[in-house]
Formats: structure tokens, sequence, C-alpha cells
């Protein structure tokens, strides 16, 4: 995807997906959002 034409590319996923893209070295910025507790359990970022 980053050879194709534009300049950004967004993906939104959980700690799953960000453990690829991080050891693939895709990863140039992190734009982190809290999500509230009421939505149930998940995976750790951190």
């Amino acid at each position: 995807m980053k050879e194709q034409e534009g300049s950004k590319i967004w993906i939104v996923g959980g700690a799953e997906i960000l453990d690829v893209l991080l050891k693939g070295k895709l990863v140039d910025e992190f734009i982190i959002a809290i999500i509230p507790t009421i939505l149930g359990k998940g995976i750790p970022l951190f």
C-alpha cells in the first residue's frame, strides 16, 4: 500500500493488528483513542 498513490494509510484496530504492523516497521504515527470500559474487555495495547 505504501507504494501506491496517496499520502496516508489509516488502519483502525487493536493490539493484534498493531503488533503485526510494528514488527514490519510500518507505523509512522500513533493516534490513540480511549474507548469507555462499558464496551467490554479487549487486548491491552501496552
